[in-house]
């Protein structure tokens, strides 16, 4: 049986060299997992969508860069509200279980837009827009374990928060992989 430690709660609420460490990574790595799959796709497999009439994959990114903004923006109103006493670090793993869970189809709340961006444009959007954000944790000050916001999941932390940027990157990067799967599933039948 495996025996979770969490870090002692820090009063001004910062996190722990350990989350930080974390959170950059996972940031990070998601970011470069993503960048993998579509830096190379043509234009045609970047802008086709999949026959069950989802979206595609400049779609996927765009969406992916829409959330992040919107997450960020939840959590600079976070930061701005009273700080609380309350320690929600326990449901770090399961708030990215379930970020993660691409069994479990969730609606947006962020409306769709058709958009003629090419993909040089949208990937330098969600370069640009990772970059604020990684920029905005070099802050090791921020009280991110005592300021909350809403999530999908109920209340989160403003650390929770970034690692829902985190978990819904790696969530869509599934989403393209599964979409890429399709493409090259459908070219080897025609062949």
């Amino acid at each position: 049986m495996m025996t979770l430690i969490f870090p002692a709660h820090s009063q001004d609420g910062t996190v722990s060299e350990f989350e930080r460490t974390f959170l950059v990574d996972y940031l990070e790595r998601t970011q470069s997992d993503m960048l993998e799959l579509v830096t190379s796709l043509d234009e045609k497999t970047w802008s086709t969508k999949p026959s069950d009439g989802g979206w595609s994959v400049g779609e996927i990114v765009e969406h992916i860069t829409s959330a992040e903004n919107a997450v960020f923006g939840s959590i600079q109103e976070a930061l701005a509200s009273p700080a609380q006493d309350i320690d929600l670090r326990e449901n770090d793993a399961w708030l990215l279980s379930k970020v993660n869970d691409r069994g479990v189809k969730v609606s947006t709340p962020l409306p769709t837009q058709e958009s003629n961006k090419s993909k040089e444009e949208v990937l330098k959007e969600y370069k640009n827009t990772r970059a604020e954000t990684l920029k905005f944790l070099s802050n090791d000050e921020l009280p991110l374990r005592n300021h909350f916001g809403k999530a999908l999941y109920g209340s989160a932390d403003a650390y929770q928060l970034f690692l829902i940027i985190g978990g819904h990157n790696m969530r869509h990067t599934a989403q393209i992989t599964e979409t890429l799967d399709e493409f090259t599933n459908l070219q080897a039948t025609q062949e």
